[in-house]
Formats: structure tokens, sequence, C-alpha cells
């Protein structure tokens, strides 16, 4: 099982961080932490595109 996930690769994030792509991980290590899920960390200005304000200030009628 191990190999098979070695098999699968690593993801680069934007930051240029490799991670793996499949990890195996236990509950029981997860608990008494011996074991850690790796992953990118959230950059908001890396991942997502900032929206532009709207120029009007009229609300819609919705009903």
């Amino acid at each position: 099982m191990v190999a098979e996930a070695a098999k699968a690769g690593f993801y680069t994030s934007a930051s240029g961080k490799k991670y793996p792509r499949l990890q195996i991980l236990t509950i029981a290590g997860l608990l008494d932490g011996t074991q850690r899920a790796g992953h990118p960390d959230h950059a908001p200005d890396m991942n997502f595109k900032k929206v532009k304000a709207e120029k009007t200030t009229r609300q819609a009628v919705l009903l």
C-alpha cells in the first residue's frame, strides 16, 4: 500500500513546496501526534482573485 501511494507522485503548491498526492495515515497516529497530514497552507493572495467592487450604490428590487 505504501509503494502504491508513493507511485502517485507529488503535488507542487503555488508556493513551490511539494506534498505527497496520497498519504497513508492512521487514526491512532493522528490522535497520539506521531503522524500529521501534510497539506499546503491557505494563502488568499496566491489562490483566489479579488473581486472588483461594484460601482452602483442602488440595490435591485428583489420582489
